[in-house]
């Protein structure tokens, strides 16, 4: 009974925004208002803590803990440029055809194929 009342609190408490420490105890919890949890004392400002005597969900949900994502640095070297593409310049789709084989009459298509193949 006691179990299942904490894992509902829990799944309540899942959808509010992560907890804000003030200090090593107190926890400032943001649902639908703003409540403080005093981890030492075993109260917070909804009261349904000390009431019940089981954690409510904002106690619950400020003892979770926090995972701070790693610092951002820098990569060795030197840094990639951002191209702006030419308004200009149309990127050509298809197969490539060299102009060998286009301008002369020496060439056939078929043995440039070969050539850049092998």
């Amino acid at each position: 009974m006691i179990e299942n009342k904490l894992n509902e609190r829990i799944d309540a408490g899942k959808t509010w925004q992560p907890p804000i420490k003030s200090s090593e105890d107190l926890f400032e919890v943001h649902s639908i208002r703003t409540n403080i949890v005093d981890l030492r004392r075993f109260s917070c400002t909804c009261g349904r803590w000390r009431v019940e005597g089981i954690p409510c969900a904002h106690a619950l949900r400020s003892h979770e803990e926090v995972v701070i994502p790693p610092e951002v640095r820098n990569q060795p070297g030197r840094p990639k440029t951002n191209r702006i593409p030419n308004s200009g310049l149309v990127q050509q789709k298809g197969r490539f055809k060299s102009k060998i084989c286009i301008t002369s009459a020496e060439w056939s298509e078929m043995t440039a194929k070969n050539l850049f193949n092998s």
